[in-house]
């Protein structure tokens, strides 16, 4: 499987909107899209600051994404 269809699997299963916030979380955190997905301490991280503070910084419910 190439990195492109991984990455679009990853679209699939945990939803666009979790793909973005994965983005701004690597950025403030200084990590990478892999560290997060594939490191169940950075993931467990991501998903606490998912459902607080991205979803109040940017408007959104704050029970997250029902997804996943």
């Amino acid at each position: 499987m190439s990195i492109l269809q991984e990455y679009e699997n990853h679209v699939k299963y945990i939803g666009r909107d979790r793909i973005n916030a994965i983005d701004v979380f690597s950025e403030e955190r200084g990590l990478f899209y892999s560290d997060i997905v594939y490191s169940k301490e950075y993931w467990d991280e991501f998903d606490k600051w998912y459902k607080t503070i991205y979803n109040n910084r940017y408007g959104k419910s704050t029970r997250g994404d029902k997804k996943v």
